[in-house]
């Protein structure tokens, strides 16, 4: 049997929500909490750079809730 990778709701607040599309909630499936941002990222490319750094992981000013 085949599992699905997780599936959770990302919030995006601020003028962050502009580059997704104008859309707070966006159901991304991933088995981290930075897969689930790079699912996000590959959803809304104009966010790249935004949420993770050059190395993937995500940049200072950002704040995550879980």
């Amino acid at each position: 049997m085949l599992s699905m990778p997780p599936v959770a709701v990302v919030c995006v607040r601020g003028p962050l929500r502009k580059l997704a599309g104008g859309r707070a909630e966006h159901e991304c499936s991933g088995a981290t909490v930075v897969e689930l941002l790079r699912a996000l990222e590959l959803r809304h490319p104009e966010m790249r750079g935004w949420i993770l750094d050059e190395r993937g992981l995500i940049r200072r000013h950002i704040n995550v809730f879980v």
